[in-house]
């Protein structure tokens, strides 16, 4: 999640915070819109198999990817 691309971020323990953040997107349909598609996009292009296995495989076992 990127904050105010992709969502809202707030601390754990903060209700207010929390309040305040689902107010923002009630209070603004378009936002919470727009960080969606650009949250969805985001998983699609950086989380799908192709890209998730190799990623986890070279954490694993300490081998760099194609890409580095």
């Amino acid at each position: 999640m990127v904050e105010e691309e992709t969502g809202l971020l707030c601390a754990t323990d903060d209700l207010a915070g929390l309040t305040s953040q689902i107010l923002k997107l009630l209070e603004n349909p378009s936002l919470a819109q727009e960080m969606g598609t650009r949250g969805r996009i985001r998983v699609q292009r950086d989380f799908r198999w192709e890209v998730s296995v190799p990623r986890l495989r070279d954490d694993l076992l300490g081998t760099p990817s194609e890409s580095e």
